[in-house]
């Protein structure tokens, strides 16, 4: 991982897929002319190396019916939970817009405490809870969200995820 003289995160490795299937044009724009490939996130490093995302170098996301969606307000706004350390809506090219919400370990641990699911608890074992989830999710999802929101899941990071299809007749993730 390094940065891009405008701050865009840049990354390479095994795990970063090595370009569009049949698609030339689209991989020369994902990638820049050393392999490296770019993000769209900006970012910071740290005296010790840590990274700090601090925006995107493109703000608006486009979807694949053609929809705008301007991903900072609706970020913010789940954002604004002190349940809630970081969340971000992408979905540029795609069906749908998806929102990745990741819960802050020391609140969410603190709620769980509080609302007597036990102490000491990783996020991973709040999280492994149902009812924790059935209870936190309304708290994570704003109204814009309610609406249109058709599944959610936990990931295996912690993040709870929603998917809001561009249509009522999606056929599922």
């Amino acid at each position: 991982m390094r940065l891009a003289e405008d701050g865009e995160i840049l990354l390479r490795g095994p795990v970063i897929f090595d370009g569009y299937h049949r698609d030339e044009e689209a991989t020369s724009e994902t990638f820049d002319e050393e392999g490296w490939f770019r993000s769209g996130d900006l970012g910071t490093l740290d005296a010790d190396g840590f990274l700090t995302i601090s925006g995107r170098k493109k703000e608006l996301i486009v979807t694949g019916s053609g929809k705008n969606v301007y991903p900072t307000p609706m970020e913010e706004t789940v954002r604004a939970d002190s349940l809630v350390a970081q969340a971000i809506v992408v979905g540029d090219g795609k069906p749908f817009v998806a929102a990745l919400v990741f819960p802050d370990p020391d609140n969410l641990a603190g709620w769980a405490e509080r609302h007597g699911y036990g102490s000491g608890l990783s996020i991973g074992e709040v999280l492994e809870h149902e009812e924790v989830t059935r209870h936190c999710v309304p708290r994570f999802r704003p109204a814009w969200m309610r609406r249109t929101t058709t599944c959610h899941e936990r990931s295996r990071s912690g993040s709870l995820n929603w998917w809001m299809p561009s249509s009522r007749r999606h056929r599922g993730i």
